[in-house]
């Protein structure tokens, strides 16, 4: 069993924070197998709201899969506790990495990670938010009517780091 934290890191304009908005988030994951390294060709996604029992029934996990490559079974839990905001205030500390979600697995490890929509970002300026907000192209931009000012999220990138 090993833990896997989910790091982004961006560039801001008038973005007090963003995070994964709602339980029902779902992160895209592509699985690499622990046992011959092959990774999943397409992106699967796992939702802490959504658990699913694993083959021997004792236990449940947030998602349940098999290597196509040498059959392994390996299961990825999201630890809820860890979900936290990326904070645009932290962004210049460090190498700009934070982590916002921590993922225990058995059998696999995350490989990638694709941000897709139902974000929600909260604007520096106000107190004005912005849900559902769709970060796949990596890049985001809207408009603050409250008090006047463009935000932006630029540059978006993702790595994992074993915990």
């Amino acid at each position: 069993m090993g833990k896997f934290a989910l790091e982004i890191a961006c560039s801001t304009e008038y973005v007090k924070q963003f995070a994964a908005e709602g339980e029902d988030f779902r992160y895209y994951l592509k699985i690499k197998c622990s046992q011959c390294g092959d990774v999943s060709e397409r992106f699967l996604y796992v939702c802490a709201a959504v658990t699913v029992p694993t083959k021997t029934g004792r236990s449940t996990a947030n998602l349940v899969g098999k290597c196509k490559n040498c059959s392994r079974e390996w299961t990825l839990n999201i630890l809820p506790e860890s979900i936290v905001p990326f904070k645009a205030e932290e962004e210049a500390k460090g190498d700009g990495y934070q982590a916002i979600a921590v993922f225990e697995v058995r059998g696999c490890e995350p490989a990638e990670f694709e941000p897709r929509k139902g974000w929600k970002v909260a604007s520096s300026e106000s107190n004005a938010t912005f849900s559902d907000v769709d970060l796949s192209e990596g890049d985001w931009a809207d408009y603050d009517d409250r008090a006047s000012v463009s935000l932006a999220i630029m540059e978006l990138t993702s790595r994992f780091t074993k915990r």
